[in-house]
């Protein structure tokens, strides 16, 4: 908590960036000593509960079914967590190459409103205009001629119709409507797994 609360020169999320940044030191000694070696720990568990089954069964003695219990309970542990870590490495691996996709994504986009950009077209008279101020004019009077004509294909909902089936009473009306607590931000965000984070928006 020292590293944590020592001043930055920063506000906002770049002071947080900056805390965790002198925090980074410290949870790498704590996670050495505390959690050591994960991939290396499962395999250790893991050689254990072979063994230990292995005694259990050929020897069947009290003893021996005990230990292979308590190995047992081991080995899930150290199961949870190499899981949790290659969920989290995985996520690392997936935010690396989603920086490289992100780029390829908006490059095919610009590329996109190029190919479908309309630079000229033909009047009536055949001629081609490509001035862009006349061909933002040429399509905004075209359609400015379509508005305040009325639809013949347009009709109204049948207030029937909707009171078929399932519907909210006006309890439940309210509810969608209340502000929600502090104490139900608190718990949708304890509610997130392990393996997830939250983004910027949310």
């Amino acid at each position: 908590m020292e590293n944590w609360q020592k001043p930055v020169n920063a506000t906002g999320l770049m002071g947080i960036w900056c805390r965790l940044a002198q925090m980074k030191h410290v949870l790498k000694v704590f996670n050495t000593s505390r959690i050591g070696n994960v991939e290396s720990n499962y395999q250790k568990a893991r050689d254990k509960f072979l063994v230990a089954r292995s005694e259990a069964q050929n020897s069947r003695d009290e003893i021996y079914l005990n230990e292979e219990s308590d190995v047992a309970a081991d080995f899930v542990l150290h199961k949870k967590i190499l899981r949790s870590f290659l969920v989290q490495m995985s996520k690392v691996n997936w935010l690396n190459q989603g920086d490289g996709n992100t780029t390829y994504f908006f490059a095919c986009i610009k590329k996109r409103r190029e190919e479908n950009r309309i630079a000229s077209f033909m009047d009536y008279k055949g001629n081609i205009i490509k001035n862009y101020l006349e061909v933002v004019k040429h399509y905004i009077d075209h359609f400015k001629s379509y508005m305040g004509i009325c639809s013949s294909f347009g009709c109204r909902l049948d207030s029937r119709v909707l009171d078929i089936g399932n519907r909210l009473n006006l309890s439940q009306q309210l509810k969608l409507i209340h502000p929600f607590t502090n104490k139900e931000i608190k718990e949708a965000m304890l509610s997130i797994p392990i393996s997830k984070i939250p983004g910027p928006d949310g």
